[in-house]
Parts: structure tokens; C-alpha cells; sequence
């Protein structure tokens, strides 16, 4: 191989390495606000939720196992609800003012 067979060699090497760390880029952002956008929607339910109960409980099904950490989803995302808790299951409980996370 001559100079300029190797130099093109390894320009087109240096170009696929560069697209495909672009792609990869691209898709854990993808997967974060995709993550993001689901803890939103969790603590947004839970909180509805809260505020429809009375005194009572209600059970959410969820698609993707969540956790809930000292009433934060995903501990960041704050809900009306104290506890901690995971799982797909959820029961939200409320008695008087005080609304509860429980598996």
C-alpha cells in the first residue's frame, strides 16, 4: 500500500468512528428524556391521585419498575405523598391530609 491509500484507510476509519460515537450521543439522550418524561408522568399520577382520594387508597399499575424514595419519584421529581417504596404495583393510601406511598 502506498501513503495515500493508508492516509484514506485512516481518514475513513476516523470518519465511521466519529458517526458512530455521534449516534451513541444521540441515543442516551434519547434514553434520559425518555426516562425523564416517564418519572414526570409517574409523579404527576401520583399526585392527581392524591388529590382525587378522600379517605381511601387506590392502586396504580405501572408499565416500567419505578421507585419511589421519600416521596420523590425517581429521587428527584417531589410528590404530594410521603414513603418509599418500588415496584410495578403502587397503592397510594390517604387518610385525612396525609397521603401515602405503599407496594
Amino acid at each position: 500500500m502506498e501513503l495515500q491509500e493508508i492516509l484514506l484507510v485512516l481518514t475513513s476509519i476516523l470518519a465511521l468512528s466519529m458517526v458512530l460515537t455521534l449516534g451513541y450521543r444521540l441515543y442516551l439522550s434519547a434514553v434520559r428524556k425518555s426516562e425523564s418524561s416517564y418519572c414526570i408522568a409517574v409523579a404527576e399520577t401520583i399526585n392527581s391521585t392524591c388529590s382525587l382520594l378522600y379517605n381511601g387508597q387506590a392502586v396504580i399499575y405501572l408499565p416500567r419498575l419505578t421507585v419511589i424514595k421519600n416521596g420523590k419519584v425517581c429521587g428527584i421529581y417531589p410528590t404530594k405523598a410521603i414513603g418509599t417504596c418500588s415496584g410495578l404495583v403502587i397503592r397510594v393510601e390517604k387518610s385525612g391530609n396525609t397521603c401515602k406511598v405503599r407496594r
